[in-house]
């Protein structure tokens, strides 16, 4: 029996791997097992969440909202970006959604790996939470 977190992770990990179909020259398979993602030509993925803003301190759904990162969430941003530096062979690409969070973290992370851009895809935002965003969670259970 799956909990509910290995449900939902399950369905990002699938909501992901459809918005990495839409990069060109990369070809993705999903099988039916949640931890076996199969990529041909051996092409490794390195999925990073987006640095601290002052709304995950707060509690607020954020989805779609334009958040800037925080002064932690920028330090963050280094932190990862000399980790990936230390300890990865070789990058790419460095792809983001196009919310500044995001887009931030992946340039900090980009310009430590030598990458000369980042790739925007909005496929790649959050989900929406419509009227719910902006809102803590309290907020939110009481609507």
């Amino acid at each position: 029996m799956t909990t509910r977190a290995e449900r939902r992770a399950t369905q990002e990990c699938q909501r992901l791997m459809r918005a990495a179909e839409e990069v060109e020259g990369l070809e993705v398979k999903w099988r039916q097992e949640p931890d076996a993602v199969e990529f041909k030509a051996w092409t490794e993925i390195i999925l990073i969440r987006h640095g601290e803003t002052q709304w995950n301190i707060e509690h607020r759904l954020q989805g779609q909202q334009n958040c800037a990162l925080n002064e932690m969430g920028i330090m963050q941003a280094y932190a990862v970006a000399e980790h990936l530096r230390e300890s990865s062979d070789d990058v790419d690409a460095t792809y983001s959604s196009d919310l500044s969070r995001a887009k931030i973290t992946a340039d900090i992370i980009a310009k430590a790996l030598g990458q000369p851009q980042v790739v925007e895809l909005s496929a790649l935002r959050e989900r929406s939470l419509g009227v719910l965003e902006g809102h803590t969670v309290k907020e939110a259970q009481e609507k």
